[in-house]
């Protein structure tokens, strides 16, 4: 076999093998930080970074889903808007804060709530909370509620695992 050139069963057959075997703490860890460390990139390449960033495939929904509304589960609602965390992390990269320091950030703060499509209507629709990209507006990180949105739609959702 010449390097670089393996066939497509020989492609196959490693395909989807880790090199190397981690805990689930050790790779939730590593998914934060690699997400930090894109966002740190982007944000010193051009001044920005991207939403997309903070979902799948670079964010798996098994690290960050923590709950499903009783009333449905059609649609994945982040409980604080990713162009909220976007901007945050930003803020905290403009501040010199460290790309370990923005990992933890998102790793306390990127979760998952699946809803119904009338809960969804209920806090993306600008004829009701009007909240699809946007926390309350006398919300903040250090204090807020991080699930303010959820409870200003009465969005009742079970935690991952409850039964």
């Amino acid at each position: 076999m010449t390097w670089g050139k393996e066939s497509h069963a020989e492609h196959q057959q490693h395909k989807g093998t880790p090199m190397t075997s981690f805990t689930t703490a050790q790779l939730i860890e590593r998914v934060f930080h690699r997400v930090a460390y894109v966002m740190h990139h982007m944000w010193q390449e051009d001044g920005c970074s991207d939403t997309r960033l903070l979902g799948e495939p670079l964010v798996p929904d098994k690290y960050v889903v923590v709950g499903e509304s009783i009333r449905g589960s059609e649609y994945r609602e982040h409980v604080i808007p990713r162009l909220v965390l976007c901007d945050e992390c930003l803020a905290m990269f403009s501040r010199r804060e460290s790309i370990e320091a923005v990992a933890k950030f998102l790793q306390e703060n990127l979760k998952i709530v699946r809803i119904s499509r009338a809960e969804r209507h209920m806090l993306d629709s600008s004829s009701q909370l009007n909240l699809r990209q946007r926390m309350p507006d006398d919300w903040n990180f250090s204090s807020g509620d991080p699930f303010v949105r959820l409870k200003l739609a009465n969005i009742e959702f079970r935690k991952s695992g409850d039964t």
